[in-house]
């Protein structure tokens, strides 16, 4: 349990997350082909990391094909759009180092 560590990235859950997990934070990112259809840009400075959430360009429908429509939300994310894509401090944020 390092607590110089701020923030791991991670992926598989085809939806965009950011959950603090001690002095750290989870980010899972939606996955590049059909669905979330998005990836993430870190911008490394020297104080911070900016981080910005993107879509694929040219992906229209994109919630039709993902998945679990009906267990796709809880108290922070009530649509199943918000559940997938993230709410916008889950999709733009900073890191700042310990």
């Amino acid at each position: 349990n390092d607590t110089r560590v701020r923030a791991y990235f991670c992926g598989h859950q085809h939806i965009n997350s950011r959950m603090p997990i001690g002095n750290a934070h989870q980010i899972v990112t939606g996955s590049v082909g059909l669905s979330t259809c998005c990836y993430r840009v870190l911008d490394i400075q020297a104080d911070k990391i900016d981080v910005t959430t993107h879509r694929l360009d040219g992906i229209s429908n994109w919630l039709d094909d993902a998945m679990n429509p009906d267990r796709s939300f809880d108290e922070d994310h009530p649509t199943f759009e918000s559940y997938q894509w993230g709410n916008d401090n889950e999709r733009t944020f900073e890191i700042h180092p310990v």
